[in-house]
């Protein structure tokens, strides 16, 4: 439990720099979907030559 205002404006600094990296982390994360498998890849490559 919070026992005093300084510990709380501190909790609650420690809150929004974690929001910050969440926010961070989610505009540099990699799109799962948007990986091909080497399979994948060699597929594509033929649709787009013909």
């Amino acid at each position: 439990m919070v026992e005093s205002k300084d510990d709380f404006t501190l909790i609650l600094e420690e809150l929004k720099a974690i929001r910050r990296d969440l926010a961070y982390i989610k505009k540099h994360m990699i799109e799962v979907d948007n990986l091909l498998t080497k399979e994948e890849e060699l597929k594509l490559k033929e649709a787009e030559r013909v």
